[in-house]
């Protein structure tokens, strides 16, 4: 398996995973992935295939007709991601008050040992869901970088679990619950999402030993342990020091609030 195609394969694991549990709408020649009462949440609301577009006047009827279904829908604001950097593009969505930030792809490409002694077991009972709904409330740092109430992120996450979707897991220190983190298979990728350590138990290499648990994991089943994480964040600093290799990236643009016509502008 090379790197490029494990590249290809943590993107398309990022736009199934937005998919899940989502409707899927085809707008402008892009898809639009929204859940149904969960739409606000700019995780719930996704534009994928953006780099589709390539004239500026193509851009910028299209982004006309993508913004108003995200309105529609009730999306608070667009989140449109791009594989690839066009410039017609990147220019409207400038002008528009769009920002961005960049996402890298890293894989596992060897095991690797924590200094912490951690488990990790799946969420699979009503108590484990309500434990981790209590680590996300005392620990409130979104998952994906984007302000969620704790509630509303594990209804999402629950979702999108099933046999062929998502599998959350609890991250233990003995017999302590210390942080939450999420697989999916995809090829031959084994996805890690949503990795969130307590608050309270911070820099105690948590992150990478259950990092470590999941790549045993991914290897025993004949696959490579991959994810995405935002350029610049804690993150990022941690899978670099853990021996994790960026393979791809991918950009995140993020519209301002949708504006909603008031009842005067409204037929």
């Amino acid at each position: 398996m090379t790197f490029r195609r494990i590249a290809a394969d943590l993107v398309a694991s990022d736009e199934r995973y937005f998919e899940l549990g989502a409707r899927v709408d085809p707008v402008a020649g892009v898809r639009l992935a929204w859940m149904v009462g969960l739409a606000d949440m700019l995780a719930a609301c996704v534009v994928l295939d953006g780099d589709v577009w390539t004239d500026r006047v193509e851009v910028m009827t299209a982004l006309d007709a993508v913004e108003e279904r995200v309105r529609e829908v009730g999306g608070s604001r667009v989140r449109l991601y791009l594989k690839r950097e066009v410039s017609a593009v990147v220019e409207v969505l400038k002008d528009r008050g769009y920002s961005s930030r960049e996402e890298t792809g890293y894989v596992l490409p060897q095991r690797i040992e924590g200094r912490e002694k951690v488990s990790v077991q799946p969420v699979s009972s009503d108590a484990d869901w309500t434990q981790k709904r209590t680590l996300h409330r005392e620990s409130p740092d979104p998952p994906d970088g984007h302000e969620v109430a704790a509630e509303r992120w594990v209804e999402l996450e629950r979702r999108k679990t099933g046999p062929d979707g998502l599998s959350p897991w609890l991250i233990l220190v003995g017999d302590t619950v210390t942080g939450t983190a999420a697989i999916m298979d995809h090829g031959a990728l084994m996805r890690l999402k949503n990795l969130l350590v307590h608050r309270d138990y911070r820099r105690r290499g948590i992150a990478t030993a259950a990092i470590a648990s999941f790549g045993i994991m991914a290897e025993e089943n004949g696959r490579t342990l991959g994810l995405f994480s935002v350029v610049g964040s804690p993150g990022d600093l941690v899978y670099r020091r853990c021996g994790m290799k960026p393979v791809a990236r991918w950009v995140e643009w993020l519209g301002p609030p949708a504006r909603r016509p008031s009842p005067r502008e409204r037929p």
